[in-house]
């Protein structure tokens, strides 16, 4: 039986390694953009949203997935009082369960050097629900990946005065059955964790969300500076079994 205190330092291990694999993906991405624009290239031209990681490692497929909401100036960049289910972006929702109170969206630039051009930020007072929610829709990391095993990850930096209370699950859809993973999440610095399944089969999958879950108190604002989803995928060399198309590993 492993000891309590080695399997704290191990798990410390890896969340800092994913905080170090999403730094790199940052990394790469500004060279790519560097690279870009000194060969003439038009940078925002380019695909937004949805773009490899590091490349292919090993023969996995590898893909992340970022709020267009962060990366281009949104036609709904500030709202007040929103309805549960406004939109901020095409592919990000905001869902709520306050009756009274004040809550207002607005996104803002950020400095030159930040992780992302824009971020998120909400301002709140007297908010009497339960919970605010900003989902992601992530079905796009699933278009053209092989079926097989894999790990889904995710990114956050979120940051607020007070600090808000967060919790993070993935949820997908395989057929009429949904299935969720919780995220080890903290706000006020730049986290990430991640999850393995058995087996992936985009082909059977017809839902795949993100759920950040905030619990305003008070008056104050929080901001979302960053939100990132990965999907790496192992192509595996038998065919998926349709009843198993998307179990979670013990």
């Amino acid at each position: 039986m492993a000891h309590p205190i080695d399997a704290q330092r191990h798990e410390q291990v890896h969340r800092l390694t994913l905080q170090l694999q999403a730094l790199r993906g940052q990394l790469n991405d500004t060279i790519d953009q560097l690279c870009q624009l000194v060969a003439g290239h038009d940078v925002a031209g380019a695909p937004v949203g949805l773009s490899p990681l590091a490349g292919q490692e090993e023969g996995a497929a590898e893909r992340s997935l970022t709020p267009a909401w962060l990366r281009l100036p949104s036609s709904t960049a500030a709202a007040s009082n929103p309805a549960s289910g406004f939109r901020i972006g095409p592919d990000t929702a905001l869902y709520s369960d306050y009756r009274n109170g004040f809550i207002q969206l607005i996104q803002v630039s950020q400095p030159r050097g930040a992780d992302e051009p824009y971020a998120l930020v909400v301002n709140h007072a007297d908010y009497d629900g339960s919970f605010l929610s900003v989902v992601l829709d992530a079905r796009s990391l699933l278009a053209d990946m092989p079926a097989g095993p894999a790990r889904l990850s995710l990114a956050v930096e979120v940051r607020g005065t007070p600090a808000p209370g967060l919790h993070a699950k993935c949820a997908w859809k395989v057929g009429e059955h949904w299935s969720e993973r919780v995220l080890q999440l903290q706000p006020g610095q730049l986290a990430a964790d991640s999850f393995s399944i058995d087996m992936l089969d985009p082909s059977q999958t017809t839902a795949l969300d993100f759920h950040l879950f905030f619990n305003p108190v008070g008056r104050g604002s929080f901001e979302v500076r960053r939100l990132t989803a990965g999907l790496v995928v192992t192509p595996s060399s038998e065919a998926p079994v349709v009843s198993s198309v998307f179990e979670t590993a013990p």
